[in-house]
């Protein structure tokens, strides 16, 4: 994902061309590496657009406090803009925070122009960024319901609370924030310029073309997208 990120920077600065992309705050572990790779080779990010893809609200749907693990801008800046050096850092303005507040806004600039490249992973039950399928008796949704949603304000599924739970705060859900502001599937999907969504998954990585899906079920909201094996 490194590489992938940093060679589409590259080759866009040599032609004089600003680069958008769609990162998501996690999985973490390519953050390290992509910086590294930015400062050795001093990759200019200056004209890049940093699209964030989601951020965890409380109860009420409100940001949480900055110095709560599961602020989302918090630990992007301190994992993934920090380590880079300053005179090639994201200029502040390039940064689309996606909040309660500017869901407009950051849907908006998204579809303003192409995204170059969306960076994401499968969530554990194969939600994109906070994209998740609504688990409600009283209302359900259809594979294009979730296909073409958009950005939204949401409460998060009973499974996604444990599964964080259990990741972060040996299962003390109560300490789990319970609602989410995400983008949707219409803006994390490629779209028509030659963009691709580089996303691991049981540790391959894999291209990614929407919105066909070999097995079509909302629940899973992974299934709006089509997965291709990249060489």
């Amino acid at each position: 994902m490194a590489e992938e990120l940093a060679t589409v920077i590259e080759n866009n600065n040599q032609h004089g061309l600003i680069t958008r992309a769609i990162v998501p705050c996690g999985p973490k572990c390519w953050y390290e590496p992509f910086a590294a790779l930015v400062n050795s080779r001093s990759i200019s990010l200056k004209n890049l657009s940093v699209f964030h893809m989601d951020e965890c609200l409380d109860w009420q749907g409100r940001l949480l406090p900055r110095n709560h693990p599961y602020n989302f801008r918090t630990f992007m800046e301190q994992f993934f803009y920090g380590p880079v050096r300053a005179e090639l850092s994201v200029p502040e303005g390039q940064r689309y925070w996606l909040t309660p507040a500017t869901i407009d806004s950051v849907r908006d600039a998204i579809a303003a122009a192409p995204i170059d490249i969306t960076l994401g992973g499968w969530g554990q039950d194969g939600h994109v960024a906070y994209n998740q399928a609504r688990r409600t008796p009283f209302h359900h949704l259809t594979l294009d319901d979730l296909r073409n949603s958009t950005v939204r304000i949401q409460e998060n599924n009973l499974d996604t609370l444990i599964a964080l739970a259990h990741r972060s705060f040996g299962a003390a859900y109560q300490f789990v924030p319970p609602m989410s502001v995400t983008l949707g599937s219409v803006n994390v999907s490629p779209p028509a310029k030659s963009a691709y969504t580089v996303i691991p998954a049981l540790g391959s990585k894999q291209r990614c073309e929407s919105p066909s899906s070999a097995i079509p079920f909302p629940s899973i909201p992974s299934h709006c997208f089509r997965r291709i094996p990249t060489p």
